[in-house]
């Protein structure tokens, strides 16, 4: 291969490895879209009660406009467990965090309370 050649095909190289990054960079972008594409922004207000030491759980029902006997009916929770979990501030168990969730449309994590450490 003469040196013009060379030079070239290196040339060829460099365009195609930036049409592939460009490439790979769409496809990112892409991804990326879709993996957010069901992630609920919340009003700033709602984060705030949360930051604040407000139990998301009360947060959460009250943000999806639900009473607690609402949700309790919705989740098969009782109402009194929602209740307690609410005013005392406490961690939900795993079941019940499981079905609280389900009957919000969020993830169970997204219920245990943030800590003000």
């Amino acid at each position: 291969m003469s040196g013009r050649q060379g030079e070239m095909s290196v040339q060829a190289m460099a365009e195609d490895i930036d049409a592939l990054e460009v490439r790979n960079d769409t496809l990112a972008l892409r991804l990326a879209r879709l993996e957010t594409a069901n992630d609920e922004r919340l009003p700033m207000a709602v984060v705030s009660r949360m930051s604040d030491g407000e139990h998301p759980l009360r947060v959460w029902r009250e943000h999806r406009a639900l009473g607690r006997a609402e949700l309790a009916a919705s989740s098969g929770v009782a109402e009194t467990e929602i209740a307690t979990i609410e005013d005392a501030g406490r961690d939900p168990a795993l079941g019940v965090a499981v079905a609280l969730a389900r009957a919000l449309e969020i993830d169970a994590e997204d219920l245990l309370p943030w800590r003000q450490d």
